[in-house]
């Protein structure tokens, strides 16, 4: 029909039509396609769910048999977004090729439904979305209203304020004892499976160990995503005092939010009594930074109001024309989109060829035809993958880092974080018996001087310097690999 009337797609017939209803509908399409281009596939999908009110438009559809089940797909396909690949490829266009190959797999590859048992229990004690459509409250009484929930339970749900209850007890800590269990999906059955304490961790048992542990500090993290991300106008962190000098837990979310500068609410406007009059004698202190007091007005007719200002600049457009001019500004400071996830996909193969310590029985080199349905790239970028990847692995200097074994222990896509708590990713660090040495991948090496290779020189060195605070017993190297199988060394600063 679009293309009997003139128009090349839907798409262009859908923004040509003069309809107020279709014309609406476009503009938030317009609104959320330029949106996808530069936010990661979840922070879609939750603005998408907010702006919309998709859930309660959807309830308001579903028939009544089927209301639950359909209510409870919308908040697992949002934490789908959420968990998919660990978050770290999270363009729009990765995750629709890795959600077609997903239907296309074995039914024990394919997304569960949702959890209809949980949403019922939640659906009695909470409302659909974020308003009971059937309820006599008032707007303002519904504003007003505070629901006491569990992160968990808060998934795929918003509201303009959160407040995050007993925040400075969030440090992610070891269990003492429990199971051990190394099973990789792959696998028919565990590589490993037993009961520990804390002073029977040796050897391999010891690795897993820690391997777990990373897990599950990732989902601590996730976790305080999930949390943050359900506010649309204003968060707010609350803590009960830590058994410390200053009564904050450096490694709690509670810290790490103080570490990275957010501004704490002054309670002395409140007039409320002092239940401890020794605090007003302690320096409070994080670390060796000190931080201010300020006070954070709660606003909630504004926060409707600037909320409603937002529709409307969706719906006549003015928003997305913002947008066009930002995405401009912003194309002509950034590299190559394209060029970027060529580099992406040049880590992900190097990552998946080479061996570490967690696992040394590397696959083979995937054929073209394999890379084109992994990574959704055409027969000449597969071909140029693997031309590069043979050439690192391939290059005699770079064996010893990569391929030979000769290290005590390797890493791939090693995560690090400073005493703040801001996190880094190393491609790559290989533990020698003399000093450790830091690998970073880059499609090329930019001239010496340049603004480019001062950035990577500047990032190499912020890695040194974090190794170091954790690792003193050996010196550590730094180096630039380019796909040509260059190896370059940064020197550390003196």
């Amino acid at each position: 029909m679009s293309i009997s009337h003139g128009y090349n797609s839907w798409w262009d017939a859908l923004q040509a039509n003069q309809s107020p209803l279709i014309q609406k509908a476009a503009r938030y399409l317009e609104h959320w396609r330029m949106l996808g281009e530069t936010l990661p596939v979840h922070d879609l999908l939750d603005l998408i769910y907010h702006e919309s009110n998709l859930r309660i438009q959807y309830a308001i559809a579903a028939q009544n048999l089927a209301r639950a089940q359909v209510l409870a797909n919308l908040d697992a396909f949002l934490e789908l977004a959420l968990n998919q690949d660990g978050g770290r490829y999270p363009s729009l266009s990765r995750f629709i090729d890795e959600i077609n190959a997903m239907r296309q797999g074995d039914d024990d590859e394919t997304p569960d439904e949702g959890d209809v048992e949980a949403e019922a229990a939640s659906e009695a004690s909470e409302d659909i979305g974020e308003v009971d459509v059937e309820s006599e409250m008032s707007e303002e009484e519904r504003h007003r209203r505070v629901r006491l929930m569990t992160i968990h339970g808060a998934k795929g749900l918003e509201a303009p304020f959160i407040i995050m209850l007993d925040a400075n007890h969030t440090e992610w800590r070891a269990p003492h004892r429990g199971v051990l269990l190394d099973w990789s999906p792959e696998d028919a059955s565990p590589r490993h499976l037993s009961l520990y304490t804390s002073a029977s961790l040796t050897g391999e048992r010891s690795t897993i160990f820690k391997k777990e542990n990373e897990v599950s500090q990732n989902e601590n993290w996730n976790l305080l995503y999930v949390a943050m991300t359900r506010a649309k106008q204003g968060l707010w962190l609350s803590g009960v005092d830590a058994r410390t000098k200053t009564g904050i837990n450096e490694r709690s979310w509670y810290g790490r939010a103080l570490a990275a500068g957010l501004n704490i609410l002054d309670v002395a406007v409140f007039n409320l009594p002092n239940e401890n009059p020794q605090a007003d004698e302690t320096k409070q202190e994080l670390g060796s930074m000190s931080f201010k007091m300020d006070h954070f007005d709660i606003a909630w007719d504004d926060a409707a109001k600037d909320h409603l200002e937002h529709l409307s600049k969706i719906e006549s457009g003015a928003l997305a024309e913002e947008l066009k001019v930002t995405l401009l500004e912003r194309a002509k400071e950034e590299p190559d989109p394209e060029l970027l996830q060529e580099g992406t996909n040049f880590h992900r193969l190097l990552e998946f060829l080479i061996p570490d310590s967690g696992n040394q029985a590397k696959p083979p080199m995937p054929s073209e035809q394999e890379l084109m349905n992994w990574m959704g790239v055409d027969l000449q970028q597969a071909k140029d993958l693997i031309v590069r990847a043979k050439t690192v692995l391939e290059t005699s200097e770079l064996k010893p880092y990569l391929t030979s074994g000769e290290w005590i222990t390797a890493w791939n896509e090693l995560d690090i974080a400073t005493a703040e708590g801001k996190g880094y990713r190393i491609d790559r660090l290989v533990e020698f018996d003399n000093h450790f040495a830091i690998l970073d991948y880059k499609l090329s090496i930019p001239p010496e001087g340049s603004p480019l290779h001062q950035k990577y020189l500047a990032q190499l060195r912020v890695y040194q310097t974090q190794l170091s605070r954790i690792r003193e017993d050996k010196p550590i190297k730094a180096y630039l690999v380019s796909a040509a199988g260059k190896l370059v060394e940064i020197k550390a600063a003196q």
